[in-house]
């Protein structure tokens, strides 16, 4: 018998619980006897999103202003799936990933070690089943102008900008993490003692197949990208009926080369 919330599941034992020779005396399959409820999940997402913008307007002459701005933006998604021992989850993994001899009904080697499991979540449109626990990002923009808009008499108009504009957008993220043996109130977890395996020392599991564990390629990801604009416009009409204008624009990023000489890309109109 099992309920269910949002935070975890809750299961009411039975009396009789056999257990598996093959791990030592643990608890297989069935449930803990004599015990009534127990807290054995606990799946988590928490995300957190911050945005900052401010900026100001001077007047340094006549027709001639300067603006600035700048906008600061922070996010952070934490994602979390927490097993304790106590779940069919752990138990089935401990039973599975054992050297049992079915001759002698006698257990080898223990892969897991004693405690629960957490890792990370499949988020959607994740097409690699990669596991992520953590996604920071930080970005910000900031632009600076100058604007000059006047009058000469009753024929002539001016009209110009000048600015510059500097960006950066940085992610860090934290995929397939797994942590063995871990008590999420002691904020302690366990290597798994015989390691993760690999295909060159592949493990030997309860059926006498080959296996690894997962978690033994965690990875740290990092992504930056920087941005620089300078610009400028500027046109001039006589009599509102006639005009000519012409622009000047230069941009640079740092992933389109690692020479910076070549980063910029001049542009005119």
């Amino acid at each position: 018998m099992h309920f269910g919330n949002t935070g975890g599941v809750l299961g009411c034992s039975r009396a009789h619980t056999p257990r598996d020779p093959r791990t030592r005396g643990r608890v297989a399959d069935g449930l803990r006897p004599y015990t009534t409820v127990d807290f054995v999940r606990n799946l988590t997402s928490q995300d957190y999103n911050a945005r900052i913008q401010t900026g100001f307007n001077l007047k340094l002459l006549p027709g001639l202003t300067f603006d600035t701005k700048l906008q600061y933006e922070r996010r952070k998604k934490e994602y979390n799936n927490y097993y304790s021992d106590d779940t069919y989850y752990v138990r089935n993994m401990v039973n599975t990933n054992v050297e049992y001899n079915n001759t002698t009904r006698t257990v080898g080697r223990v892969f897991l070690p004693k405690g629960g499991i957490d890792q990370g979540q499949l988020l959607d449109g994740n097409t690699l089943n990669i596991l992520v626990n953590t996604s920071d990002s930080a970005s910000y923009v900031f632009r600076n102008q100058l604007n000059f808009t006047r009058d000469f008499g009753t024929k002539h108009s001016i009209n110009a900008i000048a600015g510059m504009e500097i960006s950066q957008y940085r992610t860090d993220t934290r995929s397939n993490p797994w942590l063995y043996g871990y008590y999420p109130d002691k904020l302690q977890s366990t290597v798994p003692v015989y390691g993760y395996g690999s295909s060159v020392d592949q493990f030997k599991n309860v059926s006498g197949g080959t296996a690894t564990l997962n978690g033994g390629a965690t990875t740290l990801g990092y992504n930056l990208n920087r941005y620089v604009s300078y610009y400028g416009n500027a046109s001039y009409t006589y009599d509102s009926k006639y005009t000519i204008s012409g622009s000047i624009r230069s941009d640079a990023s740092n992933f389109i080369t690692s020479i910076p000489s070549l980063r910029w890309e001049p542009l005119k109109s």
